[in-house]
């Protein structure tokens, strides 16, 4: 199988669809079973999917203000929002948004639109929810 799945990230917010991968199955409580998943596409380039409509508006909205940055910008904060994004998830903090771990390898050239969509990912989740990630 050529597509690799470097990560995977259910991150639950409280919106009224739901959405499930790999068989996994959202509790009543949780209105949202987002996700984010990097794959290698067969032309060598890696994608980043996230599943989250409120993502997806921000993005939109507020993604072009992060386009003028250079590939080794984003790979230095995305690392940098990894490991807090790592370190939240093995302390218990801030469990109703971050679930599992991120596996990010700053060594890895991920090409300058998966980087730019991770960083604008981090960005997302600091404004919505507070937490400190890029900081």
């Amino acid at each position: 199988m050529k597509k690799i799945f470097l990560l995977l990230i259910p991150v639950i917010f409280a919106v009224s669809c739901t959405t499930t991968f790999s068989g996994s199955k959202t509790t009543p409580e949780k209105k949202d079973n987002n996700k984010i998943v990097s794959q290698k596409e067969d032309n060598g380039e890696y994608e980043l999917i996230i599943i989250d409509n409120n993502f997806d508006r921000w993005y939109i909205i507020s993604g072009h203000q992060y386009s003028n940055m250079s590939n080794e910008f984003y790979q230095t904060w995305n690392r940098l929002g990894a490991i807090s994004w790592n370190s939240y998830y093995m302390q218990n903090r801030y469990s109703r948004v971050i679930e599992n771990s991120i596996d990010y390898d700053s060594n890895i050239n991920y090409g300058l639109e998966f980087n730019k969509k991770l960083y604008c990912y981090f960005k997302f989740i600091e404004e919505r929810y507070g937490i400190r990630l890029l900081r």
